[in-house]
């Protein structure tokens, strides 16, 4: 319970769940286009953040995106929930636009990726004497990886 208490204080405080640089732009166009648009061509998503000129066609005659798509699967059930949310939404007359850019969208995923760290300190509580957990806590907080999980989570890769 503390470990969730000090994962959602630290979340609360520093989260920001926006797409920031081109790692961050690579590893979402992939989600974002096959969901969004339903084809691999990210050419949309690159131009949209302003990385189209730096990216030539690929041998396919896509747009060239050499970011792996573990991340994105791995983000694609809360990105998918957040579809969802904006189809109720909309249907009840809420309009949230279903472009895989809005609040919902960001903020799912983001907070999926955040569970997923989450996740991963929760074997490691496990194993450890409560002093040794709290130690690794302690050193754990100042660390990169609590900033990339949560004010610059899509550069965090599970």
């Amino acid at each position: 319970m503390a470990l969730f208490v000090l994962w959602a204080g630290v979340l609360g405080a520093l989260f920001r769940p926006e797409l920031r640089g081109m790692d961050t732009v690579g590893h979402y166009a992939w989600l974002r286009s096959a969901v969004i648009q339903g084809s691999l061509d990210v050419s949309d998503e690159l131009g949209r953040s302003g990385y189209l000129s730096e990216r030539g066609p690929s041998p396919t005659g896509y747009r060239l995106n050499e970011w792996p798509v573990g991340v994105p699967l791995l983000w694609s059930p809360f990105f998918l929930a957040a579809h969802v949310l904006v189809w109720i939404a909309n249907g009840f007359g809420i309009p949230v636009p279903a472009d895989g850019y809005s609040a919902p969208y960001l903020v799912l995923t983001a907070v999926g990726l955040a569970l997923y760290a989450l996740l991963g300190l929760e074997p490691l509580r496990q194993m450890v004497i409560d002093a040794a957990f709290w130690a690794t806590v302690t050193a754990w907080l100042p660390s990169p990886p609590v900033f990339y999980v949560s004010a610059h989570p899509f550069m965090a890769t599970p």
